[in-house]
């Protein structure tokens, strides 16, 4: 009774930019844009499978996904120490899925559009020689699986919300840096698959909560060490 799982995946995009110097409410700030396409072909099977050897066919669907993007933000400084930044991005998915299951069986298939629009805020502060601390709040989503969405009814969020909050500091110096930073990332939804259906489960809420550091030093002319440190806990909010 076993499955085989496959995914190819092929990736294309472009991505453009532009900034420009502006005076807001007699403020040295900047403006910048973004602007781009990604574009994802995907084929992906759930088959039978017994000692390796292929039996027959669950779920077979070929995948288009086109995710179009732009940003907008706006920076100033609000003193000769501190920068804030405000930002906005739109995401619109256009997303197809082609049934190709062979057999009895049938696979979903379908198109769905849709869009999502999500702001973000950030402080920068130099607090010393060398030192800058960076507080950041921004919206967000996750996207779901293509066969999801286009059969999920409309009334249903196909992109949840997430909601992302960071508070960290740098010092560098001419022989390296250190920085550290604590973060939490909240979902609407989280999403767990179930390999032997080849599908997707909605499982609720989710909060994880994290501290990152990070340190740079040069030993030698020519030759640095790194280390990384990452803790996160992550739960979900619905469940004991």
């Amino acid at each position: 009774d076993g499955i085989a799982q496959h995914e190819s995946r092929t990736i294309g995009g472009l991505q453009a930019d532009m900034a420009r110097p502006t005076m807001l409410l007699g403020r040295e700030g900047q403006l910048a844009l973004l602007m781009g396409v990604r574009v994802d072909g995907v084929d992906v099977a759930l088959r039978n499978q017994t000692r390796r050897v292929v039996r027959g066919d669950r779920l077979v669907s070929t995948i288009a996904e086109s995710n179009y993007f732009t940003a907008l933000s706006q920076s100033a400084a609000l003193s000769s120490r501190v920068h804030a930044t405000l930002g906005v991005r739109g995401d619109v998915f256009r997303q197809s899925v082609v049934d190709r299951t062979t057999g009895l069986a049938g696979g979903v298939a379908g198109t769905r559009t849709t869009g999502v629009v999500s702001p973000r805020f950030s402080l920068d502060a130099v607090a010393g020689r060398g030192v800058r601390i960076t507080a950041q709040i921004g919206a967000g989503f996750h996207s779901n699986d293509a066969r999801d969405v286009v059969q999920a009814p409309r009334a249903v969020v196909v992109l949840p919300r997430a909601l992302g909050m960071e508070l960290g500091a740098r010092r560098t110096w001419a022989g390296g840096s250190v920085a550290a930073a604590l973060w939490q990332t909240t979902l609407e939804s989280e999403l767990v698959f179930v390999g032997d259906e080849g599908v997707t489960e909605a499982s609720g809420r989710t909060r994880r909560i994290g501290a990152d550091l990070e340190g740079r030093v040069r030993l030698v002319p020519g030759l640095w060490a790194d280390a990384d440190l990452n803790l996160a806990r992550g739960r979900f909010r619905d469940e004991p």
